[in-house]
């Protein structure tokens, strides 16, 4: 009976001891998988592409002053007449030309005023507002402004652009599938580089950024990169540019 006994121990204590090793190997095991699985890299892909401006934008503002408002005005109207005239002489369409802001300012009511204003009291600026597809065509007309003064035409402040056309691309949506294909395809490739030199394997994809698009002229002058996304409406050669960060695991 004794004896009985104390090999029911034995056994049991072998049992325990079983347990004990299994338990300790799936731990040991297990912690290894993890720190496996710590092991990732970062990556980033860029993708760039160079695009032509396919829709300009010429806003044209005018400008004329005097003490009579009735006559200053007239004199802004024959001008924006003069000028509709001349875009369609140039071969753009009339359907392409607007009006755009009209903006009438009376020196007499600012506190800050000269006190020789009795020549220009008011001033009036004015704007025409060419749209058109054909970039080259407005390219070509607004470097020839002079044509335009010829006629009498004074110019007006315009902050926005300085009288300048945008060139802009509207097609970006149509690029845009492709470009992050190419920015995760060169992400991808510099991480099997990094796997290869470190003696890994390249795992599953852990996170993704897909980053910002930024739009810059092709041709910089500038090392200024907010400069140059700043500029961007204004050359017709453009640069678009993705960066994606992607993050693998490491086998």
């Amino acid at each position: 009976m004794r004896k009985n006994k104390n090999m029911s121990k034995i056994i049991a204590s072998f049992i325990i001891a079983v347990g004990i090793i299994i338990s300790a190997s799936l731990v040991s095991n297990s912690f290894l998988k993890a720190k496996l699985l710590d092991r990732t890299v970062i990556v980033k892909g860029l993708a760039e592409k160079e695009i032509s401006a396919d829709l300009a934008i010429w806003p044209i503002t005018i400008a004329a002053t005097g003490n009579n408002l009735s006559e200053i005005n007239k004199k802004i109207e024959t001008d924006r007449a003069a000028i509709i005239s001349f875009l369609v002489d140039q071969g753009f369409n009339k359907e392409d030309i607007s009006l755009g802001n009209y903006q009438l300012n009376d020196l007499m009511i600012n506190s800050y005023r000269d006190s020789n204003i009795q020549n220009s009291r008011y001033i009036i600026n004015a704007t025409i507002i060419l749209k058109s597809k054909d970039v080259n065509l407005i390219d070509k007309v607004s470097k020839n402004k002079n044509l335009i003064v010829q006629k009498g035409i004074i110019f007006g402040a315009d902050g926005s652009n300085n009288g300048e056309p945008y060139y802009e691309y509207t097609k970006f949506n149509d690029i845009k599938p492709a470009m992050l294909t190419e920015a995760i395809k060169n992400a991808r490739l510099s991480a099997e580089r990094f796997a290869n030199d470190s003696g890994s394997k390249v795992g599953q994809l852990k996170k993704a950024n897909q980053g910002i698009f930024s739009i810059s002229p092709a041709l910089q002058t500038s090392s200024d990169d907010y400069l140059n996304t700043h500029m961007a409406s204004k050359p017709i050669k453009k640069k678009i540019r993705v960066v994606t960060t992607l993050e693998y695991f490491l086998n």
